[in-house]
């Protein structure tokens, strides 16, 4: 999983023109019975959706990504070939779409560089970021934190949606993934400031602090994006401290 900008770029890039006597249909593979080229369709719908979700994250964050937003209509238009028979054969070499389209899709995607919105997992950061979970779990366990059912069940309900994205990744865009990390590694920080307070819980605290290290994409947009993105987990800090 990596910058869907920048994949969705050089998706584009390999479909940008048709040769002559070409179709999009030939172009793109979709023209026989196999669903390799009908699964890359769909993987670049896909990219679409994520991109769009990055920018809306970086415009929460209070990005001005309005000169990225205005190019969507356009992104999308690439990928769908909306006004144009997928059949139609080219009359001669075409472009079916402007370069300075593709040169702001790659602008966005180093923007999501630069942000720490991308996400890429290999199998060692998969593997490291379970383990990191188990390791949550066993530590919630201990008899010494004290968590009404409610509590409880919300806790180990975001530990399974992170676990759920992290073996079906393929399935999860990576901003699903950030949302999910992001409320889950929120919830576990300020319930390990919670249990700092009290000695007999302050070695879990750091129990806690130490496995959330390791899920993967550990990250930060600053404090303005941290900020929205674990507003879901503030009523367990009141709970837990009231």
């Amino acid at each position: 999983m990596g910058n869907p900008a920048r994949e969705l770029a050089q998706l584009l890039e390999r479909w940008q023109t048709l040769p002559s006597g070409g179709t999009v249909h030939t172009r793109r593979g979709t023209h026989t019975d196999t669903l390799d080229g009908w699964r890359l369709q769909v993987r670049a719908a896909g990219l679409l959706h994520d991109v769009e979700q990055s920018l809306n994250a970086l415009d929460a964050a209070g990005r001005n990504v309005a000169h990225y937003t205005r190019f969507l209509p356009r992104w999308i238009s690439a990928v769908f070939i909306p006004d144009r028979h997928w059949g139609q054969s080219a009359n001669g070499a075409e472009t079916l779409f402007q370069q300075n389209e593709l040169d702001m899709l790659h602008a966005v995607a180093d923007l999501l560089d630069l942000s720490g919105i991308s996400v890429t997992l290999d199998d060692g950061t998969t593997r490291t970021s379970l383990e990191a979970l188990d390791e949550i779990t066993a530590a919630l366990a201990d008899e010494h934190i004290e968590l009404s059912a409610v509590e409880r069940r919300y806790i180990f309900e975001l530990i399974n949606s992170c676990r759920s994205v992290f073996q079906e990744s393929a399935t999860f865009g990576q901003v699903d993934l950030l949302r999910r990390v992001h409320e889950l590694i929120g919830v576990l920080n300020m319930l390990a400031d919670t249990l700092d307070s009290d000695p007999a819980t302050k070695s879990v605290a750091t129990r806690i602090r130490r496995a959330a290290k390791k899920v993967a994409p550990y990250v930060s947009f600053g404090a303005k994006a941290v900020a929205g993105s674990l507003g879901a987990g503030a009523d367990l800090l009141q709970i837990t401290a009231g």
